[in-house]
């Protein structure tokens, strides 16, 4: 596993532990333990070091002349793809697999179950909610800097395809 992923995942794995371990012997809802558990990630030192990171990463991407991807969650999925605004313009019950190519996030949405992969149009911290339940749930989540460099799969609306997305490259 590369390091910068090890580390997130390292990050992700210690810190809600805890909170959900003590929230579940004091028998508090599912869902306040995992707002609490997120609180307590954005309010840690990581949180603000990570939007830092974003920024110098963004920064370097351009010093580089490199591709505006930003790999969160890596991996590979299948999927149709579906434009949409928001995530939550998607419904919960999709009828297939679906690859979301999103111009905006909040960082505070859910990911519906069968969404298998999200391409977003803009920047987003990699500590925030979405990319925390991304990472969670295994969906592969990738930003890119601009409409311009989103527009390109905006051309694969409805059908069938393959995200493959590395620290290396977005295909």
């Amino acid at each position: 596993m590369p390091f910068r992923q090890r580390n997130w995942r390292q990050i992700l794995d210690f810190f809600p532990q805890r909170v959900e371990k003590l929230g579940r012997a004091l028998s508090v809802a599912e869902h306040a333990i995992q707002v609490f558990c997120e609180a307590n990630i954005r309010c840690h030192i990581m949180f603000q070091v990570s939007k830092l990171v974003a920024f110098k990463l963004r920064h370097r991407r351009e010093q580089l002349d490199l591709p505006p991807w930003d790999v969160i969650v890596p991996g590979k999925d299948v999927g149709r793809v579906k434009i949409a605004e928001l995530l939550g313009e998607l419904g919960q019950d999709l009828p297939v697999p679906i690859l979301a190519l999103l111009k905006n996030a909040e960082g505070d949405e859910e990911i519906p179950k069968d969404v298998t992969g999200v391409v977003l149009a803009h920047e987003i911290p990699h500590l925030s909610h979405l990319a925390v339940r991304a990472r969670q749930a295994r969906v592969v989540l990738v930003t890119c800097e601009g409409l311009s460099n989103f527009g390109e799969l905006q051309n694969h609306q409805g059908r069938m395809i393959t995200l493959i997305a590395t620290s290396e490259k977005v295909r």
